[in-house]
């Protein structure tokens, strides 16, 4: 698993090191973006507006499906506010991504982000280790 402090630096990255093993080399990826619940969150915006855009900008890279969990907890405490769950054909998949998306296309997400949140999410990979 590798971990990334905020998805503009994910973005920014020209390649990534591929964070799974060799055992799981063209194996599905998830790639986990978590957005920290903060009073500012606008899921509102975010599920109509971000992740369309998002998704429509990624799938031609290998983004095979998604997810947006929304936090259902009615007490304080929970960490996130929503987390993202995109599903990539491969490793491959996202570093074609990283590398072939536009710069400017990057910076409009980056932009974007202000207008439905005010905290850096986190961003993580994880390949499945078991599934029933």
């Amino acid at each position: 698993m590798r971990l990334y402090p905020s998805l503009a630096l994910l973005l920014a990255s020209t390649t990534t090191s591929n964070p799974l093993t060799a055992a799981t080399a063209g194996a599905p990826v998830t790639m986990l973006i978590a957005y920290p619940a903060t009073p500012v969150f606008n899921s509102t915006y975010y599920l109509s507006h971000h992740v369309p855009a998002v998704a429509a900008s990624w799938t031609p890279f290998g983004l095979v499906g998604y997810r947006a969990l929304q936090s259902q907890s009615q007490t304080a405490g929970d960490p996130y506010a929503m987390i993202f769950e995109a599903e990539w054909r491969d490793m491959d998949a996202v570093d074609d991504m990283l590398t072939k998306t536009p710069d400017e296309e990057k910076q409009r997400f980056e932009e974007d982000e202000k207008r439905f949140t005010d905290t850096a999410p986190v961003v993580w990979f994880m390949g499945v280790g078991a599934q029933g």
